[in-house]
């Protein structure tokens, strides 16, 4: 009677809590939001609790190196990811990482030698960065269906940054409590695994063009930009002494207006100004970095370097998820935004080892900025040409051109080609080609190759 109860409880207990993640997740967008945002809870978390555990275990100059030595671990982790989600196409590995993770989280918990946790954080940091990079693939392949993607990404970063600070004012950060976030997102995951499951992106496979480059070099600029404040506050709080801690509670909350104000004008003008919350990115960092040097407005200069934090970080999220639906390699896409995030800040930390005075970096930001605008200036010149292209397939269906035709039709729109050129190009007598090109250019009402050149673009 006892088994018969207790298995009567398990049956009901599992089938009551599968009934509320249904009611709870029905919807495909709420669940994105809850999931990347507890992801995003337990990175940022997990992270902070291995750095303030590394203070009481490691000198300083160690736990300075331990820092961007995780920062190069989640970094690769993220490149792991989309390696191995292009190679073996399997959506299994995050969770062997999640499980991994766990134990190597314990393990470093519990065995407080500093040689041990040197090794064991970074690792963490690796697979932490390799989770990382499912949740940004099911991200950047949920904006299939998502009407409104950037209030999405918004409200998940928004979530996890108030939950985090939260935590903080609550119970501060020990070590315990973060452990058990971690394993609850690992149970979180096994138990909405088939959920993850999304359609693939039924976009035209295309080649990466200019236009998927220029974002990197604007990503990477930005990145600077936030490198030099960081150095500088660096610097500042080392010289005055100051805890980073006080300094990091109620600031960072200003995260969430950036977040959320590109998120709703992404959405609003369809993603067309997302360079100018750019700009005004580079023009905080100035200020934020004016402001920190001063040393009287430092609270001030923290809520807008935050301010600026948000929307860089939006940005190159949502510009990079947009570009990987239609990519060969599209979680390497969905990730390269945090990849190159990781990777310029791993890379001014090794060779940034200059003081310049604050007039020169002022000036050197300008530069950057100025670069910025330029790269931005590219970028819309090259989508306005990209957007004059006409539709030739389109244009092919109107007019009713047969397959044999549309062979032709290419080939007449080949700058130079000659007839004798087509016609060894298409194994076809000169006859017969003459006779393909005046049935189109009869279907189409035209009378010569430029006459058809004109039409097209016309349409």
């Amino acid at each position: 009677m006892h088994i018969c109860f207790k298995a009567l409880g398990a049956f009901f207990i599992s089938d009551i809590s599968g009934f509320i993640i249904e009611m709870m997740f029905k919807d495909r967008r709420r669940f994105m939001i809850v999931s990347f945002s507890l992801y995003m809870f337990m990175y940022m978390t997990l992270l902070t609790a291995i750095n303030h555990e590394a203070s009481g275990i490691v000198d300083g100059k160690a736990q300075l190196i331990l820092y961007y030595v995780d920062m190069f671990c989640v970094t690769m982790g993220f490149v792991f990811y989309a390696v191995f989600y292009d190679v073996y196409k399997k959506r299994s590995f995050p969770l062997y990482a999640a499980i991994i993770n766990t134990i190597v989280l314990l393990s470093a918990l519990l065995i407080k030698i500093e040689a041990v946790f040197m090794v064991l954080a970074p690792i963490v940091g690796t697979f932490l960065g390799f989770f990382g990079g499912f949740f940004y693939t099911c991200m950047a392949l949920s904006l299939l269906d998502d009407r409104k993607p950037g209030m999405t990404m918004g409200i998940a970063m928004s979530l996890a940054v108030f939950m985090q600070w939260l935590l903080q004012i609550c119970i501060g950060i020990p070590i315990l409590y973060i452990f058990i976030i971690d394993v609850c997102v690992m149970l979180f995951f096994i138990c909405c695994k088939e959920r993850f499951e999304s359609k693939k992106s039924s976009l035209k496979v295309s080649a990466v063009q200019m236009i998927d480059i220029l974002p990197i070099f604007i990503t990477a600029g930005i990145i600077f930009l936030v490198f030099c404040f960081d150095n500088r506050m660096e610097n500042i709080l080392t010289a005055q002494q100051l805890e980073t801690i006080d300094i990091y509670t109620w600031p960072r909350l200003f995260l969430i207006p950036g977040y959320l104000g590109f998120g709703y004008f992404h959405d609003r003008f369809k993603g067309l100004y997302d360079q100018l919350s750019v700009l005004m990115a580079a023009l905080l960092s100035i200020i934020s970095l004016i402001l920190l040097s001063a040393g009287l407005y430092l609270n001030l200069a923290m809520i807008i370097f935050y301010l600026e934090l948000g929307l860089t970080i939006s940005y190159y999220n949502l510009v990079f998820w947009r570009i990987s639906l239609n990519k060969k390699h599209q979680s390497f896409w969905a990730c390269m935004g945090r990849i190159i995030d990781g990777g310029v800040s791993i890379i001014l930390a090794l060779f940034w080892k200059m003081d310049f005075s604050l007039s020169i970096e002022i000036i050197i930001n300008i530069l950057v900025i100025i670069m910025i605008v330029i790269l931005i200036v590219v970028e819309n010149r090259n989508r306005i040409i990209e957007n004059r292209k006409p539709d030739l397939e389109e244009f092919i269906r109107k007019y009713e051109l047969t397959d044999r035709e549309k062979d032709v039709f290419y080939e007449l729109l080949k700058p130079e080609a000659k007839v004798e050129q087509m016609a060894e190009e298409l194994f076809i007598s000169r006859r017969t080609l003459q006779r393909h090109i005046s049935s189109i250019y009869e279907k189409c009402g035209v009378s010569s190759r430029v006459g058809l050149i004109t039409l097209i673009y016309k349409e």
